[in-house]
């Protein structure tokens, strides 16, 4: 999959993805031009070009890529990284998502979250509304820098983190 990073997405979080994950396609909305561009002109660009787009701006970015999903327009996809979730869990987020198929993401909107309880922030109303894990079928284990990924047969995948807990996503 392609990942556009959106110029607010922490730009610690792209370097520890392009550390963890070489093979993970993201580029930065700064290297194409888009910096300081309306983000309506930021979702045109990732549908020209099939980028799923991450960024922290939850404010407008889901309500815009949301539109775009009702008026029939491309939209391969958004990933939220919310302010109050860690670096390894966003990168983690973004890696899971490369591993399913080209297109699962098409017109959705995610939001990145542990899959599992988090107990810093499941008390915050704001994290529990209006969230959706994707319904990617694969699971992704990960090995030092190797990857693989296996179809599974069920709606629930199993998510391996490099420290060895292995976390379920419904």
């Amino acid at each position: 999959m392609l990942f556009l990073a959106d110029e607010n997405l922490e730009t610690q979080i792209q370097v520890q993805l392009r550390r963890h994950y070489p093979d993970i396609d993201i580029i930065d909305v700064r290297d194409v031009g888009l910096d300081h561009r309306p983000d309506e002109d930021i979702l045109q660009w990732a549908a020209d070009n099939n980028r799923i787009v991450v960024t922290h701006d939850v404010n407008s970015m889901r309500g815009l890529a949301d539109s775009r999903t009702s008026a029939g327009l491309p939209m391969p996809g958004a990933i939220i990284v919310l302010d109050h979730i860690s670096h390894g869990v966003a990168i983690e987020f973004i890696a899971y998502v490369d591993s399913g198929q080209h297109g699962d993401m098409e017109g959705r909107t995610v939001f990145a979250k542990p899959p599992y309880p988090d107990p810093l922030t499941d008390h915050r109303p704001s994290y529990q509304e209006n969230h959706q894990s994707p319904q990617l079928p694969y699971t992704k284990i990960s090995r030092g820098r190797k990857a693989e990924t296996t179809k599974l047969g069920t709606s629930t995948t199993s998510l391996t983190f490099r420290s060895t807990a292995t976390l379920q996503m419904q």
